[in-house]
């Protein structure tokens, strides 16, 4: 009942719907139907889960199913949990948990973003994870992305909401990536720390003067957000008028400036000049 390494090749109709290894000893592997558990690994052992599609348009690289509750790692003694999947359902169910000292979860193709809040799991990305899911994630460091992942976005207006005992990192530094988009609300846990220092840009769309459905707002709440050293990527349709505000970013605590815009600093969209404002919790742009 213990290994060191097992690997677990499921089929469902013929079709390959999970992959996964695991490294470290472990004390109790299940699958159950379409449903994988990995109890624990011994001693805080790491864990290694590969998700590899199969060939349909439904396949997912991993699959939580959703009326039995998946569980990954104990929470008593958790290890490193490494997620390796372009596309991922993890079970909503009561009971369903991603246990870990230290979450990481990346694309398994290179250039693969990654969504938050959003509740669509396309078949080759990008890897998608809905607030639900997010949920489900019990570690006090979780971070999503590595050094060859995509273009990140945030989705939802109400979700989603980091886990209450983790800090986030976001990393994207491949050519393939242009940073993170945001029309929807990220919700941290005061104390906490967003870390998008990896993160190339802030790309923001503007098509129209309502927040959110009109123009890109990258809105925080709940820590801290620096936006040093990053590139304001704009674009959209919107032609500016005179007396436009547009608040591009939020946060509980903003600190740094866009690069090569300073507190007072112009930029253009589509002919028409902008005047760019920094406080203690916003960046807007002004005509």
């Amino acid at each position: 009942d213990r290994v060191g390494n097992a690997a677990i090749r499921p089929f469902q109709r013929g079709n390959p719907r999970h992959f996964g290894v695991a490294q470290g000893e472990i004390e109790h592997l299940e699958i159950v139907g379409d449903a994988l558990r990995i109890r624990r690994a011994r001693n805080g052992g790491d864990i290694l889960l590969t998700g590899i599609e199969g060939s349909t348009s439904a396949s997912r690289g991993i699959y939580g199913y959703t009326n039995l509750a998946s569980v990954i790692g104990n929470a008593s003694t958790p290890g490193n949990i490494t997620i390796v999947t372009d596309s991922a359902s993890f079970s909503t169910t009561t009971g369903s948990a991603i246990n870990a000292r230290n979450l990481l979860i990346v694309p398994r193709t290179a250039g693969v973003g990654v969504g938050l809040g959003c509740a669509t799991d396309p078949r080759g990305g990008p890897l998608n994870l809905s607030g639900t899911e997010l949920g489900t994630m019990n570690a006090p460091n979780i971070q999503l992305g590595n050094s060859s992942t995509g273009n990140f976005s945030i989705t939802s207006l109400t979700s989603p909401t980091i886990p209450s005992g983790s800090n986030l990192t976001l990393v994207s530094n491949s050519a393939a990536s242009t940073g993170i988009s945001s029309a929807g609300y990220l919700y941290m846990t005061a104390g906490k720390t967003l870390n998008i220092s990896a993160l190339p840009a802030v790309n923001t769309r503007v098509n129209g003067t309502t927040v959110m459905t009109g123009y890109d707002q990258l809105s925080v709440t709940g820590t801290n957000l620096s936006i040093a050293g990053k590139t304001l990527n704009l674009s959209g349709n919107y032609t500016s008028n005179g007396g436009d505000v547009f608040t591009i970013a939020t946060a509980t605590s903003l600190t740094g400036t866009f690069t090569g815009l300073a507190n007072g600093s112009t930029t253009t969209l589509n002919g028409r000049t902008l005047l760019v404002n920094y406080t203690p919790t916003t960046v807007t742009l002004t005509e």
